[in-house]
């Protein structure tokens, strides 16, 4: 076998550990160049910013694709996603050359499929705020050797990439859901202060399994095994699964909640507080309404983020990572408490693939277990900019999903592969999870550790409730940037004003580097960031390839006076909330 082939997979199986085995295209003829292509690429589609974007590249060809990214990777910041359908033309390039440097590059992506599902769900694994900002400049470079019967599959997954744009936004939040938060965590403050927090637990929680209780339409299944060991697992559960357990006398020992609106209350409302022995692990945006609804021991939570991070310092009470959804944040306090050994249970990240249903039966939303029809699906998903895709299954060849659910799987891979205990997959149906191997839950209890006493350790009381939260080093940091920006802003607004300002004004230099500082503040910049959510991708897609002020046009100097005026709205809104706390 060749060495560069060989090589070339060893780098590709880092990238992507669920990549198929290519060893059988090996053998394929395809004629290829071993050392440069004397073809050029098309450009189907020219759009950057100072060639600054999203590059698809359409197929490798004979090279010239690779030749091409090769020499471009090195000039810019922008992302290349590369697809090759044909898996004997891609093994056959892989045996003539080194490619472990495009292969190993964090900007490059490579998609070998030919079905638009598998395209669609790799993009929205990939999903940040980086790339939603670069995609409105989407560049397509196609191989001149691209197979007749595959230029239909790349024009779709050129529409599927402009259709993610919408998807990647709506993920990013909106000011008043941020405003919201920031809302709930002031009014939170003297809970935080009061209450302990869950660095009680750390690692205390070594000697046992535990079991992540999601609330797909599979968790009815799991119930029966789940009741057998929640005295010997550490069962945490998903606030929408509780009352689910609860019904089928199962008392899990931590419950997570993290949504910062009213919607959760009713996972919690009429549990008795006898029945309420779980403890309650709530991030500090989670309204007060909905933690004062549940009648058990509660126990706050900072998030693993810079905003958080902030108040961490002042008043210690604990950070664990979380994602997109509850159960990653369950995931995660898992791995906090010290359990080197995680099951998912009703992690289904599928809708049910005979009732279309979405959740669990006696979830607290009625309508969420009940069938739906495909079209009624579809109609639904359309209406929240998203759509329905059939991915590969767990049991079945393919389930039914959407794109949320794809990128809470991509998540699930990433955050598990960062933790300090093995993550397994136990979902009785559902959705494979890249990156984290799937397993009977049976199999998997047989070798999982079996605590013999649980009790001792969940009676203990957090404690600590040293620190307190002051608010006003941040109120002046929030309102010194706010003067700094609004001052820039009136003069580049000015600048933007004359017919022809001059490229060697010191004061651009002087706004570039007040951008590059005001990036370099992450608390300030994660607050403006939480609070605008996607307000902020037009703003910055506007300032992709600023760099040198003499090279910054008209436009230039309007958008980055717009930009700077977006963040002094969202500090001021911030500011505004705050205060009225200090008060």
């Amino acid at each position: 076998m060749s060495p560069h082939f060989e090589s070339n997979m060893e780098a590709l199986r880092k990238r992507y550990p669920g990549l198929r085995d290519l060893t059988p295209a090996f053998e394929g003829e395809v004629k290829v160049e071993v050392a440069r292509s004397s073809h050029q690429p098309i450009i189907k589609k020219l759009n950057h910013r100072r060639g600054v974007g999203v590059f698809l590249v359409e197929g490798v060809g004979q090279g010239e694709c690779f030749d091409w990214l090769q020499d471009y990777l090195s000039k810019d910041e922008s992302i290349f996603i590369v697809v090759e359908p044909d898996d004997v033309r891609f093994a056959s390039l892989c045996k003539t050359r080194d490619l472990r440097p495009i292969f190993e590059n964090r900007r490059v992506q490579i998609i070998l499929s030919d079905k638009l599902s598998e395209f669609s769900s790799q993009i929205l694994s990939s999903f940040n705020k980086r790339r939603a900002a670069l995609l409105p400049f989407l560049t397509v470079i196609r191989s001149p050797f691209v197979r007749s019967e595959d230029q239909s599959f790349f024009d779709l997954c050129e529409k599927q990439l402009e259709n993610n744009l919408d998807l990647f936004s709506s993920m990013t939040g909106y000011r008043q859901d941020g405003l919201t938060g920031l809302r709930y965590f002031v009014e939170n403050i003297p809970w935080i202060e009061s209450s302990g927090g869950i660095s009680a637990f750390e690692n205390k929680f070594s000697h046992a399994s535990a079991i992540v209780a999601s609330t797909g339409p599979s968790l009815s299944k799991a119930l029966p095994i789940l009741k057998r060991l929640q005295n010997t697992h550490v069962i945490i559960a998903a606030d929408a699964s509780l009352k689910i357990l609860l019904k089928a006398g199962i008392q899990p020992h931590f419950v997570c909640t993290l949504e910062r609106e009213l919607a959760s209350k009713p996972f919690f409302d009429g549990i008795e507080a006898s029945a309420a022995t779980a403890h309650l692990v709530a991030f500090p945006e989670v309204p007060a309404e909905v933690i004062q609804a549940y009648l058990g021991p509660k126990i706050v939570a900072y998030r693993k983020q810079l905003s958080h991070l902030y108040f961490e310092q002042q008043a210690p009470r604990g950070v664990i990572g979380a994602g997109h959804s509850v159960a990653h944040m369950c995931m995660h306090l898992a791995a906090y408490l010290g359990c080197k050994d995680i099951a998912l249970v009703g992690q289904d990240l599928a809708f049910d693939p005979d009732s279309l249903s979405t959740h669990a039966e006696n979830v607290a939303y009625f309508s969420w277990s009940q069938a739906n029809s495909e079209d009624e699906l579809k109609a639904r998903l359309a209406e929240e900019r998203d759509q329905l895709f059939w991915m590969p299954g767990n049991l079945r060849e393919l389930v039914p999903t959407r794109g949320y659910y794809i990128v809470f799987a991509w998540e699930f891979g990433a955050q598990a592969g960062s933790l300090n205990a093995k993550v397994v997959n136990c979902t009785d149906g559902g959705m494979k999870i890249p990156g984290i191997e799937w397993q009977d839950f049976g199999a998997w209890i047989e070798q999982s550790s079996r605590a013999a006493d649980l009790s001792g350790l969940l009676a203990v009381s957090p404690g600590g409730h040293k620190g307190k939260i002051d608010l006003s080093p941040l109120i002046q940091s929030i309102r010194a940037w706010e003067q700094n920006l609004s001052n820039q802003s009136f003069v580049l607004k000015a600048l933007g004003a004359q017919s022809n300002p001059s490229s060697t004004d010191p004061f651009l230099a002087q706004s570039v580097q007040i951008l590059r500082t005001l990036k370099k503040d992450h608390v300030i910049e994660a607050f403006a960031q939480d609070i605008l959510g996607k307000e902020l991708i037009p703003s910055e897609t506007k300032l992709v390839g600023i760099e040198k002020p003499e090279e910054m046009s008209l436009e230039d100097l309007r958008s980055l006076a717009a930009y700077f005026d977006l963040i002094v709205s969202g500090l001021a809104d911030s500011r505004a909330v705050l205060t009225q706390k200090a008060k």
